[in-house]
C-alpha cells in the first residue's frame, strides 16, 4: 500500500456545552404514599444546551420519570419528556433485577406504538449486567 501525506488547513470548533440538572426522591413504603406498597423513585431532570455545536440543542428539555417495585426484583419504570427539539415522549420499561444478573427492558418513545401513524423513532433497548 502507499499513501502520501498532505498538510491540512487548521481549524477550530466549539464543543458541544450542556447544563444538565436533576433530583431524585425515594420513597420506601409508607412513607410519601401510605395506600401504596413497595419502593418508588422519582426523577425529575431540565437539560439545557447552552451552544448549537455539533448536534446540541438550546432548547430546553424536562424529563420526569418514575420507578415502582411492589415486586423486589421486578422494577417498573416510565417516564416523560417535553422540548428539547423533540416534542413530547413517553418512555417505558421493566427489569429482572437478581442478585448477580440484571435484564432491563425498555422502549424510549412508547406512545407511538398506539398511534394511528405509521411508526416512526420507535425503538426497544435491552441491557444486561452481570456482578461478579
Amino acid at each position: 500500500m502507499r499513501g502520501y501525506n498532505q498538510t491540512g488547513e487548521p481549524f477550530s470548533s466549539s464543543l458541544p456545552t450542556t447544563l444538565r440538572i436533576g433530583a431524585t426522591l425515594q420513597t420506601d413504603e409508607s412513607q410519601l404514599f401510605p395506600f401504596l406498597p413497595g419502593k418508588m423513585l422519582l426523577a425529575f431532570d431540565y437539560t439545557q444546551g447552552l451552544n448549537s455545536s455539533m448536534g446540541n440543542i438550546t432548547q430546553p428539555r424536562f424529563s420526569l420519570g418514575l420507578e415502582y417495585r411492589v415486586i423486589p426484583f421486578l422494577p417498573l419504570r416510565t417516564g416523560i419528556s417535553m422540548g428539547g427539539g423533540e416534542g413530547v415522549h413517553w418512555a417505558a420499561g421493566f427489569g429482572l433485577d437478581f442478585h448477580y444478573v440484571c435484564l432491563d427492558v425498555a422502549t424510549e418513545n412508547f406512545g407511538m406504538l398506539f398511534s394511528k401513524k405509521i411508526p416512526q423513532n420507535v425503538s426497544i433497548a435491552a441491557g444486561l449486567r452481570i456482578i461478579i
